[in-house]
């Protein structure tokens, strides 16, 4: 039936869906031919061309749908979500306040106001957005709830609290800067993490009981427990302030002994008295990730300092890229296999903290070296790929004292990394 718009239309989403954007955005075109007047049509082909980088065309098909079905909730998020993408969260807020207006239970204008308020550092009204994600049928939980009360900010003098991840690795860090806080409150604490963190949390949160979290749909015995929370719902009533955010400069800690040993490593490597700074281009986040690389290709300005020795802090399979620096740039990066970067991260925090700054894009690798105190700085995009937890503003983050960021808009990272090479310059120029 190549006339029935709808087959064209469910192509195009599972398109969508299978990350294959290009080809959904024809199979929704001809849907759109065949259907002009279809807001769902509209709304699909704005998602196509988003994931195309083409921002200009979503929004006109956002537009298109609104003006075809103006009470739709769908288009009214869809288009937050976009001006947000954009840059502009003021519009975005409006988009889903319009949104609400027309359906208050619409959790997906919901959630997504609440990331946007939370951007935007309005933090007690974020939070509360935001937990409502668990209601959410297309929200993908990385961890199940608990058949066990969720913790709503009671109190929990004498009681236990079993806390868990449910997003990825760098979250985890990240939420984990609550646990000390919570741990204060509680009679007992638990905090069940992915199992590469274990070693890290346990020494960081000697009075809390770290475990791997367990395999999904194993059995747990749960008696002893009065509630549950997931790290990032801890927020809601741990950091509803950016007075709540205690400016301690480490949460985490490497074993002392394994970073005698990387500093030995890095002696016998690289030799004495160059500043040791490691980098981090790729971010392997599902959504996000494309929008927050910067190839190392064009660290040009960065890695262009002969008086530095470049530790290669990146996971995955980097030896390609390696090899491109030194063939094309004439840059050595120090690239040994002593560990697996992504697996062996208690290695990688005392290779961190062997060295004198990390320069990355907003990935794992950033949290954990801004969680060991290490000066990090931080490459992260304006509007779409950024995350919330760097805001919208400024270059410093609260979650780490330690952090600089330098914001880059699509289209525009080759200016940040010109100017991450001059501060880097000064930092050579005066010692540090």
């Amino acid at each position: 039936a190549p006339h029935d718009a709808r087959g064209h239309f469910n192509l195009g989403r599972c398109l969508l869906e299978a990350k294959r954007p290009a080809d959904a955005h024809a199979a929704l075109t001809k849907a759109a031919r065949i259907a002009p007047a279809d807001a769902a049509v509209r709304i699909a082909l704005a998602d196509s061309c988003a994931d195309l980088d083409q921002p200009k065309a979503a929004l006109d098909h956002i537009t298109a749908a609104l003006k075809i079905e103006p009470t739709s909730t769908i288009a009214h998020t869809h288009h937050g979500s976009l001006l947000s993408e954009a840059g502009d969260h003021r519009a975005a807020l409006a988009a889903y306040e319009r949104a609400l207006a027309i359906d208050p239970t619409h959790v997906s204008a919901i959630v997504n106001r609440g990331l946007t308020r939370l951007k935007l550092g309005e933090l007690a009204d974020g939070w509360a957005d935001y937990a409502r994600r668990a209601d959410d049928p297309n929200f993908r939980a990385k961890r199940p709830p608990k058949p066990i009360p969720r913790w709503t900010g009671e109190d929990l003098t004498g009681r236990a609290i079993l806390v868990y991840g449910d997003q990825g690795l760098g979250d985890e860090i990240l939420y984990a800067a609550m646990i000390p806080a919570l741990a204060r409150k509680a009679g007992r604490v638990t905090l069940e993490c992915e199992p590469r963190l274990v070693n890290l949390f346990a020494r960081a949160f000697p009075t809390v009981t770290v475990m791997p979290a367990p395999p999904l749909g194993a059995p747990q015995d749960l008696g002893g427990f009065a509630c549950h929370a997931s790290l990032i719902d801890l927020g809601r009533h741990l950091r509803t302030s950016w007075s709540a955010f205690p400016n301690r400069r480490a949460v985490l800690t490497a074993d002392p002994q394994a970073v005698t040993a990387q500093r030995a490593a890095l002696d016998a490597a690289l030799g004495p008295g160059r500043p040791r700074i490691g980098i981090s281009w790729t971010s392997a986040n599902p959504s996000a990730g494309r929008d927050k690389t910067i190839p190392l290709e064009a660290w040009r300005p960065i890695i262009n300092h002969p008086g530095v020795a470049f530790v290669n802090l990146q996971y995955g399979d980097t030896a390609a890229d390696v090899a491109a620096a030194k063939a094309h740039l004439g840059v050595d990066i120090l690239d040994d296999a002593a560990f697996d970067r992504r697996e062996d991260i208690d290695a990688l925090a005392a290779r961190i903290a062997a060295l004198d700054l990390v320069v990355t894009v907003s990935n794992t690798t950033a949290h954990l070296s801004a969680a060991l105190g290490v000066p990090t700085w931080v490459l992260t995009p304006r509007g779409k790929g950024g995350l919330w937890y760097w805001f919208d503003h400024g270059d410093f983050s609260p979650w780490y004292p330690s952090v600089r960021l330098f914001r880059f808009a699509n289209g525009t990272a080759a200016d940040t990394i010109t100017t991450v090479g001059r501060a880097l310059a000064e930092v050579v120029a005066h010692g540090g």
